[in-house]
């Protein structure tokens, strides 16, 4: 008897420490899933403005903002799995490179993200 009260003890004490954790992941899930739609937004119109007119320097340098924005937040995410933000981060940092080759920040994370891959024995996606 003594063995199954502090068995439910221990369970209690266990749900009451980790009840916090599971719904602090969740929060920071649901943020980072919030910031990621705003700043989407943010990269779908400057794209836009950008496509309908691409020798505008303003334009262009929007949609890179904003695309790197949009990159960046889903590489630092933490209330992302790896699977979530790895492979779109990757596709956002490429879609810089190709307007802006030279683009130093993109090419470090690209290359980040593929060591990543690497190290993990994984193929890298080809976004």
């Amino acid at each position: 008897m003594y063995n199954t009260v502090m068995f439910r003890l221990l369970m209690a004490l266990c749900c009451l420490v980790l009840l916090p954790i599971s719904h602090a992941q969740n929060d920071a899930a649901a943020a980072a899933k919030q910031k990621i739609a705003v700043a989407h937004k943010a990269y779908v119109k400057a794209k836009s403005a950008y496509v309908k007119d691409k020798k505008s320097v303003p334009k262009r340098s929007a949609y890179l903002a904003s695309t790197s924005k949009l990159a960046d937040l889903y590489m630092t995410s933490l209330g992302l799995t790896p699977k979530e933000k790895y492979p779109k981060a990757l596709k956002y940092y490429r879609e810089i490179l190709k307007t802006d080759p030279k683009n130093i920040h993109a090419g470090d994370s690209v290359d980040i993200i593929v060591a990543i891959y690497k190290s993990l024995g994984r193929p890298v996606p080809q976004t």
